[in-house]
């Protein structure tokens, strides 16, 4: 049943813009986040666009934006963040953006919110198949990996689900046409990036040997001053001491009894440089490495809603969802990945709606969301820490899988530095209950 909205809202005075299906359907969107249309609506700033960190309405602050589905809230209680229990854009009716006139009953926004509805069976079936396919063939090589001499990368990315709805029907025990009506919608994504060429910098033999005698950064030649040597006694124009004791006397050389047994450790982990640097401008950019992405998320909802009587309604909504991606490690084993996984999330809220006079309205929300995120930079699994004779006590609290942040320095004066393996993995589970 479509119709007409009012020209005028009397019942409150809030106001705001419905993205309606068609333009759900019609209009490109990339991630195929319904939620990320709300950038077409009026007064919706952010740079970034879409559902992000940056997004805000009406001039309010960000991240706090809340997001409902079917009439129940779906963002987190910790930063109003909203993950995979958005539903297939497939399964949408319609949202809309609310700007101003909020009723008393959405607390602890600023600026606004949104409110999504998903789509119900009806007395005839429907559905559709779909495919949205992103494939190396029809692209050209990148920049980037043109001006490092890397060839086009091999990159993937298929979406593809279906939708399904209409009344209940089982033979010759129910028929519920008029009453009872189901609606399902299953979607998966797949991204699979290989040998995409990365470059980093990483220390030569010399330099691993103490020798920065070659070492270039922007042109400039390396000149290293002791940390532990004698500073000057006034301050230069910028405000700071300059140090006066030069590294093993040139500047150049670090004397081997003052190569840490850790950073000897270390620099053993890191590998060689396998590519010449720009001569006499820079010693980094020495390593080229590959790196491969694969990102999947496989999703399914279904909705259920029953006409009790003529001024009854109950709708039952559950999605679940899980999740799990990745890149593959750069660098050597001191090197972290980037890694995330959701394992069983869901997103499940029941609606009941009595008119009990036409000038009353009785209705009851209950809703659930499970997210179980499990993300961070990980390293191998088989690395054992006690290799780099690190502190005991730090190492008893990081474990043996576990580093801390690790920042090669190559030349202290040229800000020529190398890369910053480190290690942080970060396991959150969040539970929001709401009736």
């Amino acid at each position: 049943v479509t119709g007409e909205g009012p020209p005028m809202r009397t019942e409150d005075a809030e106001t705001g813009e419905v993205v309606n299906n068609d333009f759900i359907m019609n209009l490109p969107e990339i991630d195929r986040n319904p939620f990320d249309l709300i950038r077409i609506s009026g007064n919706v700033q952010g740079s970034e666009g879409g559902v992000s960190a940056n997004t805000r309405i009406n001039g309010g602050r960000t991240s706090s934006i809340d997001f409902y589905i079917d009439g129940n809230v779906v963002t987190s209680g910790r930063g109003h963040t909203i993950s995979d229990q958005t539903p297939s854009m497939d399964a949408v009716q319609e949202f809309k953006v609310v700007t101003s006139g909020i009723s008393a009953e959405y607390g602890r926004i600023s600026g606004g919110y949104v409110e999504l509805v998903t789509k119900s069976g009806t007395n005839g079936y429907h559905g559709d198949l779909y495919e949205y396919m992103f494939n190396d063939m029809f692209d050209a090589n990148a920049w980037y990996q043109n001006a490092i001499g890397n060839p086009k990368v091999h990159f993937r990315q298929n979406d593809y689900g279906f939708t399904l709805g209409g009344p209940v029907r089982i033979p010759k025990i129910y028929n519920g046409k008029n009453k009872t009506f189901f609606f399902v919608d299953n979607e998966y994504y797949k991204y699979n990036q290989a040998g995409n060429g990365v470059l980093m910098t990483v220390p030569t033999q010399d330099q691993r040997n103490g020798n920065f005698e070659n070492t270039v950064a922007n042109g400039v030649p390396t000149m290293m001053y002791d940390p532990n040597g004698n500073y000057a006694t006034t301050p230069n124009a910028d405000g700071n001491y300059s140090r006066l004791t030069l590294v093993g006397g040139d500047g150049k050389t670090v004397p081997a009894a003052q190569i840490d047994p850790t950073t000897a450790a270390i620099l053993a982990d890191l590998p060689l440089p396998n590519r010449p640097s720009t001569a006499g401008f820079t010693s980094g950019n020495n390593y080229q490495g590959y790196q491969n992405t694969l990102n999947e998320t496989f999703r399914f909802g279904v909705r259920l809603d029953q006409v009790i009587t003529d001024n009854q309604r109950l709708s039952i909504h559950y999605i679940t969802y899980n999740r799990s991606g990745g890149q593959s490690r750069v660098g050597g084993p001191l090197f972290t990945a980037n890694s995330t996984r959701v394992t069983g999330g869901l997103n499940g809220s029941v609606n009941y709606d009595w008119t009990a006079r036409p000038t009353l309205l009785f209705n009851v929300r209950a809703s659930v969301i499970h997210d179980p995120n499990d993300s961070g930079s990980v390293l191998p699994a088989s690395f054992n820490a006690a290799s780099l004779h690190l502190n005991p006590a730090i190492q008893a609290i990081l474990g043996s899988n576990s580093i801390p942040t690790i920042q090669e320095d190559f030349g202290m004066c040229c800000g020529y530095y190398g890369q910053s393996p480190n290690e942080a993995v970060t396991v959150t589970t969040t539970y929001n209950y709401g009736i």
